[in-house]
């Protein structure tokens, strides 16, 4: 069913915050950039359509409240162009490594956060894609090292198992949490998210 005519919904039955990933514009075979500014006028979106330039980030601002700039295909030269309050930056991982465009990152998290410490941005995500799914826990250590050090606020994607790692996170001083897979099967009750 399209998004566009699903009826409209009690703002109270809406989560404050979604975070969207263009999957389809990220490998460049089409976009959904209409069903993400619908979502943005029902709830605070912020959208990752695989930023790569200038171009694509007023593209993303056109239609999202928070623009996601990936290291999987920003630069650290874009980065700082585009930098401010609707500008979050996603550490993209796996395995331990920040996956990146530019080398500038093939560094460990830990470190790339330093070189984000000094830029207005509007948070940082540190999204562990190997976790995507998979329910297997989240790194606590790297979450609270990060919240310790960095100064921006700490999101983190991937790996989320059950509200149990929700208080983990809290905990390790994370501002939030992108959760899918265990809302969606029920792990996590959508009355713990409100």
């Amino acid at each position: 069913r399209d998004l566009h005519s699903f009826p409209t919904r009690r703002s109270s039955d809406l989560p404050k915050e979604t975070y969207i990933a263009d999957l389809d514009r990220i490998m460049g075979v089409g976009d959904h950039l209409r069903t993400i500014k619908t979502l943005s006028g029902l709830t605070h979106t912020m959208a990752d359509i695989g930023v790569s330039d200038p171009g694509g980030f007023a593209l993303a601002a056109g239609v999202s409240h928070e623009v996601v700039l990936g290291t999987e295909t920003a630069s650290l030269d874009l980065i700082i162009k585009c930098q401010g309050p609707n500008a979050i930056v996603s550490l993209d991982m796996m395995h331990g490594r920040v996956m990146c465009r530019d080398s500038v990152f093939n560094i460990k998290p830990p470190e790339a956060l330093k070189l984000l410490d000094c830029l207005e941005l509007g948070a940082v995500i540190l999204l562990d894609v190997g976790r995507v799914g998979a329910g297997g826990g989240i790194d606590g250590e790297l979450v609270a090292g990060a919240a310790s050090t960095c100064r921006h606020d700490i999101i983190v994607g991937g790996g989320v198992r059950d509200a149990s790692d929700l208080d983990l996170l809290e905990a390790c001083g994370a501002s939030a949490a992108i959760i899918a897979s265990a809302v969606h099967d029920g792990r996590i009750p959508l009355s713990r998210l409100r």
